[in-house]
């Protein structure tokens, strides 16, 4: 059985974050789903998303691990820390975090990281 990739985009993203990624890990070998997590689909507005909680979007991501043993979750901001939650609910292959959102009682500006914030939104 090929091992299965889940890809998490973060807040405000779609799962079309992931269109390069998918193929690659596709030629590889790998069984790929990006998720689409709520109120984040094409055309959504603010209203949809302000009755969307952190457990909804952890939730649709399950759904999406469902169809595999033990995935690979891959998860960027948001999607990150998504991962981590599913991390504790299912037993994943590996976790890889791209740039995670720090969980709530972390706070998340530190000099290290930064330098890796500051990439996304300084050009």
């Amino acid at each position: 059985m090929a091992t299965g990739v889940v890809f998490i985009h973060g807040m405000w993203s779609q799962r079309g974050v992931w269109d390069r990624w998918l193929p690659a890990f596709a030629e590889r070998g790998y069984v790929c789903d990006a998720v689409t997590l709520p109120a984040h689909h094409a055309g959504a507005h603010d209203a949809e998303l302000a009755g969307v909680g952190f457990e909804d979007c952890v939730d649709a991501a399950a759904r999406a691990c469902a169809r595999f043993a033990h995935p690979i979750l891959i998860g960027h901001s948001m999607g990150g820390l998504i991962a981590q939650k599913l991390a504790t609910r299912l037993t994943p292959r590996a976790v890889v975090l791209l740039n995670s959102a720090a969980p709530r009682a972390v706070f998340p500006l530190r000099s290290a990281n930064v330098r890796g914030l500051s990439r996304h939104f300084v050009r």
